[in-house]
């Protein structure tokens, strides 16, 4: 669970969030909708511990993440929460199996355990066939589908993802948001996503919109 109290940033002058709060229910579809510019992606970098707030606290499963030390905050993040990027950012040198393995290696996890996971998300997302290949031989959507199973090999319990739909077509945005309700269905996750698309935040069962910095829910 992630619960985010009060929470306040600004840089250097500029508030870029003002009061914000914030509940994730379990096994929910999370819109988080605004224009570019509105305060969404530092938003979800702070639940995501990636960014700290000025003010306010950020709780991952009961524990306030600003009393952690840098190490410690890095190994929830690596253990309990998933990231999915606007760009896929796999490695191009390593195949996508090899992508999806790499935070299995960082947290020095059992590779022949993270392997048999990483063949069942393969079926789950479809791309079961195409393991082997290299980055620059997969297309937009192929590739992003290797990015959400790269966020789940860890069995994390929330994925955060900003903007994961900003490089596909109408198409493959779709198909990548069928793709994120199948894995809250099938594998009971929490996927929390930052959009300035309304029809794909309008699918969600959770629609919170960012205006000017505020954050309120709408659905």
């Amino acid at each position: 669970m992630i619960l985010a109290e009060n929470i306040f940033k600004s840089y250097q002058n500029q508030v870029v969030l003002k009061d914000c709060s914030f509940l994730a229910s379990d096994s929910k579809l999370i819109a988080i909708l605004g224009a570019s510019g509105s305060g969404k992606s530092t938003f979800l970098n702070i639940l995501g511990g990636i960014e700290v707030p000025d003010k306010g606290i950020v709780t991952i499963n009961k524990q306030p993440y600003g009393k952690l030390k840098d190490n410690e905050k890095a190994a929830i993040r690596n253990k309990n929460i998933g990231f999915v990027f606007q760009e896929h950012r796999l490695l191009p040198e390593l195949s996508a199996f090899e992508n999806v393995l790499l935070p299995v290696r960082i947290a020095n996890e059992s590779i022949p355990e993270a392997r048999k996971r990483a063949i069942s998300l393969f079926e789950i997302l479809g791309v079961k066939e195409l393991e082997n290949k290299m980055p620059a031989e997969l297309s937009g959507g192929e590739k992003q589908r290797f990015a959400v199973a790269r966020a789940l090999i860890n069995d994390a319990d929330t994925i955060l993802a900003d903007e994961p739909s900003g490089a596909l077509d109408n198409k493959n945005a779709e198909n990548l948001l069928e793709l994120f309700l199948s894995v809250r269905d099938r594998l009971a996750k929490t996927i929390i996503f930052v959009t300035h698309n309304e029809d794909l935040a309008s699918k969600s069962d959770e629609v919170w919109r960012m205006n000017d910095g505020k954050l309120s829910r709408e659905k």
